[in-house]
């Protein structure tokens, strides 16, 4: 019996703070595989030279990326990777920006926040209410 790969999960980023907590939150989750990347020329790079199972099946997308915005940037994957299905979330501290992603080709919506224990209880709770299916048959916006 073949064994299901590990999800992968991207996470395009500029500050570490997030990285962190989502990694965390991934922990708690359960098996996956996580890359983060901190500009979009990276994690265009990557999603250029990355095959099989190495290309995520989520990136998650923050709205603000330096000179950058999440939604300019999530036209420019489905553009430029047509021939892939990515599940892009946006996952912004600003909602507007998250809403901005997702009518830009994104999928679904996730508040970017942490707890007390630097941990995105939104995330977790998406991530085991099986969000990732989800977001990939429709866009779906979560407070």
């Amino acid at each position: 019996m073949d064994e299901k790969p590990q999800p992968c999960i991207w996470l395009i980023d500029d500050i570490a703070h997030w990285h962190e907590v989502t990694q965390r939150t991934l922990d708690l989750w359960g098996p996956h595989s996580f890359q983060g990347f901190y500009q979009v020329s990276s994690i265009l790079m990557a999603l250029d030279h990355t095959t099989g199972d190495a290309l995520p099946e989520m990136i998650l997308m923050d709205y603000f990326i330096d000179a950058n915005r999440g939604d300019v940037v999530t036209r420019q994957i489905r553009t430029s990777f047509p021939e892939h299905d990515y599940a892009i979330i946006g996952y912004s501290t600003a909602a507007s920006g998250s809403r901005a992603i997702v009518r830009a080709g994104g999928n679904a919506s996730v508040a970017k926040h942490h707890d007390e224990r630097s941990i995105n209880p939104s995330l977790l709770q998406w991530l085991q209410s099986d969000g990732q299916t989800k977001a990939k048959s429709l866009a779906v916006i979560l407070p």
